[in-house]
C-alpha cells in the first residue's frame, strides 16, 4: 500500500510522468525550433538540455508549449545556459 500511495503522491507533484519522455510523440509537440531563442542545435531543451550556448535571450516559446504544460514544467529558457 505504501508504494500506491507514493506513485499518487508522485503524480500530484509531478504530474502524470515523474520524468520527460523524450519520444516521437512528443517532440512533435515541442516548440524550440520556432523560438526566437533557439540556439539551433537540438529540441526538447526542458528533457534533454542544451548542449550548446544560445547568443542571446531573445523570447521564449516555453510557456506556451504543450510539453510545459503536459509535464508541469516551471520556468523558461532551457535552451539557454550559461
Amino acid at each position: 500500500m505504501e508504494n500506491l500511495e507514493l506513485n499518487d503522491k508522485n503524480r500530484e507533484t509531478y504530474g502524470r510522468y515523474s520524468g520527460i519522455c523524450t519520444s516521437y510523440h512528443h517532440s512533435k509537440a515541442c516548440l524550440c525550433i520556432k523560438c526566437p531563442s533557439y540556439p539551433g542545435n537540438g529540441m526538447m531543451f526542458c528533457a534533454r538540455k542544451n548542449q550548446h550556448k544560445a547568443s542571446s535571450k531573445t523570447g521564449c516559446l516555453c510557456l506556451q508549449c504543450h510539453i510545459h504544460d503536459k509535464f508541469r514544467l516551471e520556468g523558461d529558457y532551457f535552451c539557454f545556459i550559461l
